[in-house]
């Protein structure tokens, strides 16, 4: 992933990976306000959430456009540093998210070879994504280590 400036809304809620999920209604609406603020097309722009855990089992969220797709107020400058990310794509309606990322996080990662490093968690919305929709898709990912002998 490059680095990239970024402009977003940031809010702190209970992890996606709870049983109870209520990450979605938070999320949603921080997403919402971002939409309603730039008025950009969620078909046409690309849009990065970042997030990572707290220590109280709480995420740091920041829904965020690329600032050369959003050149109005209202919005927090980001920086996103970038780096090496091992990247899944989950399909399907968000509320079924939790089993992919209970599988990235739960199975993938831990017999894949790649090591966690410190940095934010990604996630990815371009034009596939529809929140509701059977057929949306979202790319979301970890800051990684490569195991040796990968380029």
């Amino acid at each position: 992933m490059p680095a990239m400036d970024l402009v977003g809304l940031s809010t702190t809620t209970p992890s996606s990976m709870t049983a109870e999920f209520p990450v979605t209604d938070a999320i949603r609406l921080l997403w919402d306000e971002v939409l309603e603020l730039t008025g950009v097309n969620p078909r046409t722009t690309l849009r990065f959430g970042l997030l990572h855990l707290l220590d109280d089992g709480l995420i740091e969220y920041h829904a965020c456009l690329r600032t050369n797709d959003y050149q109005g107020s209202g919005l927090s400058p980001f920086s996103f540093s970038g780096g090496y990310y091992i990247c899944a794509e989950h399909e399907g309606d968000v509320a079924t998210l939790p089993n992919s990322l209970r599988w990235f996080y739960g199975e993938y990662l831990p017999s894949s070879g790649y090591t966690l490093r410190p940095g934010w968690h990604i996630e990815m919305f371009d034009a596939r994504f529809v929140p509701n929709a059977a057929d949306s898709i979202m790319t979301f990912g970890a800051p990684a280590i490569r195991p040796a002998g990968q380029r």
